[in-house]
Parts: C-alpha cells; sequence; structure tokens
C-alpha cells in the first residue's frame, strides 16, 4: 500500500485541459521531426553506389574480364601443361577471339601494356598469327602474375557455346587409351550379364501371362538399343585414338621412327651473306656482332654462328649460319635489315631468314626467273625445271645444274651447298 501523496505522485490525475496539452506537445515534436529528416536530406549525397555481394561498400570492387577463353586460360594454366593449353585454344578458338582475348588482358595494368608481348602478330612461314597470340596470352598471365596483378581479378565466361566442354589433358592420348580400356570392361561386363539373362529368359513350362511378355519385349528392346549406343561410341572412340596415333606417335614407337623425323627448329635462325673470308674467325665474328648490332639498333645476344657451305675458299663467301637466343631478336635484326645500307661497311652484306631446303629452292628459281625475263632471255618452267635459252639452270630437285658442253649454263654454279 502507498499513501497519499507517493499514490499521487506515480498515478497523476489527468485533466481535459492537461490531455490537450500533451496531444499539442506531440504534433509539434512531429512537425519538428519531419522538418529535420527533411533537411537532412538535403544534404544527402546522391551518388549511386556499386554494390557488391559479400564485400564491404566501402572497399574497392574486383573487376570482372568477362571472357571465356580468359577464364579457361586461367582455370588450367597451373593445372595442366602449357603445351596442351595452347593446341586447345588455337583448334577450338578463332582468331577474332584469340586477339580480343589479348587485348582484354592487356587492360588489367601497366606491367602488361609496357611488356614485350603487346605486340601485334602477324602469321609466319614458322606459325600462325592465332599461335603467336596465344603464346603471348600466357606470357601475359605470367607477367601480371608476377606482377600480383591477378590476386583481385575474376574471370567469367558469358557464352557457354564457346567454353570448351573438355581439359587439356584430355587431349594426352594415353588417358584415351585407358578410358578406351575400361569402356571395353564395362561393356564385356555388360555382354555377360545380358547373355546369362537371355539364357533364363528360356520358354518355360509354365504359362506366361501377358503382362509379363509385354514387359519382357520392353526390355529387350531398351537393352537392344543401350548396347547399340555403347557399340556407337566404342566405334568413335577407336577412331579417335587412331588418329591421335598417327598424329601423335609414342616416342620410341619402331613402326613411325623411319617415316616421321623431328623437323629442325628454324624459328630463331638467320643467315647473313656478304661478310668476306678470314681464317681468323674472330675477325668474321666481330663483324657479324657488328652486322646484327645495326640492324636491330642494340647488341643482340648470339648462341651459335658457323660458316655454311664447305670447307675454306678464299675465291668464294660462304653464308654464315647465326642462331639467337631468341625468336623475338630475330624478328627485330630482319625487321631492321635495311638498316644496313646506311653503313658503307655492310652496303654489300644482307639478311635472310633461315628457310628449309624447298621453300630456299623456290626462292631461288623465282628469282632466276625474274632476273632473265628482265635480261629479255627466254624462259621456261616445266615440272620445277629452270631453262634459260633452251639451257637447263635450276631444278627444285637438285638445285643449280652444272653443264658440261661448255655453253651459256657452263659458268653457273651453286654458290651455297643446298643442305
Amino acid at each position: 500500500m502507498l499513501c497519499q501523496s507517493c499514490d499521487a505522485v506515480r498515478f497523476p490525475i489527468v485533466t481535459n485541459d492537461a490531455k490537450s496539452d500533451i496531444k499539442t506537445e506531440r504534433k509539434t515534436a512531429s512537425h519538428t521531426s519531419h522538418a529535420s529528416n527533411a533537411e537532412a536530406a538535403a544534404h544527402v549525397d546522391v551518388t549511386p553506389s556499386v554494390i557488391t555481394t559479400g564485400l564491404d561498400t566501402h572497399n574497392a570492387t574486383f573487376p570482372v574480364i568477362c571472357s571465356d577463353l580468359l577464364m579457361y586460360v586461367n582455370y588450367f594454366r597451373d593445372r595442366a601443361e602449357v603445351n596442351n593449353v595452347k593446341k586447345v585454344l588455337v583448334s577450338f578458338y578463332s582468331s577474332d577471339e584469340i586477339t580480343d582475348a589479348k587485348k582484354q588482358l592487356m587492360t588489367l595494368g601497366t606491367d602488361a601494356v609496357s611488356s614485350e608481348f603487346v605486340t601485334e602478330r602477324r602469321s609466319s612461314t614458322q606459325r600462325s598469327a592465332s599461335e603467336a597470340e596465344v603464346d603471348d596470352i600466357i606470357g601475359l598471365f605470367d607477367t601480371l602474375d608476377r606482377g600480383r596483378l591477378l590476386d583481385n581479378v575474376k574471370f567469367a565466361a558469358c557464352n557457354y557455346d564457346r567454353l570448351p566442354a573438355y581439359g587439356p589433358e584430355d587431349l594426352n592420348s594415353c588417358a584415351i587409351a585407358d578410358r578406351q580400356s575400361r569402356t571395353e570392361s564395362a561393356f564385356a561386363a555388360l555382354s555377360t550379364k545380358v547373355e546369362l539373362l537371355a539364357s533364363s529368359n528360356q520358354p518355360a513350362t509354365t504359362p506366361v501371362g501377358p503382362d509379363t511378355t509385354q514387359i519382357v519385349e520392353m526390355f529387350d528392346k531398351k537393352l537392344q538399343i543401350s548396347i547399340q549406343a555403347v557399340q556407337d561410341q566404342l566405334c568413335q572412340l577407336t577412331a579417335v585414338c587412331n588418329q591421335l596415333k598417327t598424329s601423335n606417335p609414342t616416342p620410341g614407337d619402331p613402326s613411325l621412327c623411319d617415316t616421321q623425323t623431328r623437323p629442325t627448329d628454324r624459328t630463331r635462325n638467320i643467315v647473313i651473306t656478304g661478310i668476306t673470308e678470314d681464317r681468323d674467325d674472330t675477325i668474321w665474328r666481330s663483324m657479324v656482332v657488328d652486322v646484327l648490332c645495326k640492324a636491330a639498333g642494340r647488341n643482340v645476344q648470339i648462341l651459335d654462328a658457323f660458316r655454311i657451305g664447305g670447307r675454306f675458299d678464299a675465291r668464294k663467301t660462304r653464308p654464315i649460319l647465326i642462331k639467337l637466343h631468341s625468336a623475338w631478336d630475330r624478328r627485330i635484326v630482319l625487321s631492321g635489315a635495311h638498316n644496313l645500307a646506311t653503313d658503307a661497311r655492310f652496303r654489300r652484306v644482307f639478311l635472310s631468314a633461315d628457310e628449309p631446303v624447298d621453300v630456299r629452292r623456290r626462292n631461288t628459281l623465282e628469282r632466276l626467273k625474274k632476273r632473265a625475263i628482265s635480261d629479255g632471255k627466254g624462259v621456261l618452267v616445266n615440272d620445277g625445271v629452270l631453262l634459260i635459252d633452251g639451257v637447263t639452270v635450276f631444278s627444285l630437285e637438285r638445285g643449280y645444274v652444272r653443264s658440261n658442253s661448255g655453253g651459256a649454263a657452263g659458268n653457273v654454279s651453286s654458290p651455297v651447298a643446298d643442305g
């Protein structure tokens, strides 16, 4: 129980006048609150913000690159062999898709723009432009990864139709052979079960109802369809395995060692003609260094250099075969070959790419043909043999043809051995 004074304090009697005063104070407070909210809204920054799922809005959003090719490379470049990844990209994607993917990758940082892989590639006798662009994409990934520019980058595929449905390691013939072996084992087990089922479905002495007969017929029909599908897949897989075995022979296979030889790597080779012979190798080697430096505009690292065309002979000048450190140095040197004309020492020195024998012979035949036509001589090319004024001078099969008759072709000989 409370006394009257405490009861009056805790439970006051509210009159009508007091109730009206309370309502007036509540309305005034409500108007004041709306005005304050309107004034605060007038000063709110209305700049739209980017909302990223799972990230704080105060943090920078991760860049997303929408490229099916780059997503495939980013996933498999550390999970498979680089050569298999390159084969998939060149065979699956078009040249335009590869070029667009390279341009997208170059937008990720200054390290990519300033690297040596940003040059626009063109097709050559050694490889196509698509293969060169794929090599640049792999190199750009390594450059950006070393600069830690790929830590916060997300690669997404927008068109699943342009995403290979197989991994690079699926190109391995051993993996395909293993799958074929497992498929054959499964097929043998399935055949055994079918034979057991067929033997168990012999006509029984007890009568079989119509429903049971329909079920057995339906089961047999579905089983035949399944067996036919498995056989079709086995035939297709066998054809693919045979094709891969032919295109990628197993090392040490005696049936293919004699028919297929490893091609010579000429991607870093150039040929220099016009440097005077000298028994002292240091003299003409120093001249080679000066020629390459003049053509490239900088020092070029040489792996090997040697004369070709037989033994030393002071009456003729043999070409020099140069093997450079990289194919990029070779491209720079060949593109700057015109700079040799500005130096009096190198006006009779020429640079050319190291080509196979058949390519060199075709170029020589065309050069001899044009020279004879410009001199007003009679020219005839018959089955790869060049005749000038009725005399055989050159053939694609043997090269320069020597003549013992003392005629027009008596002094014509090959300055370089076709080897």
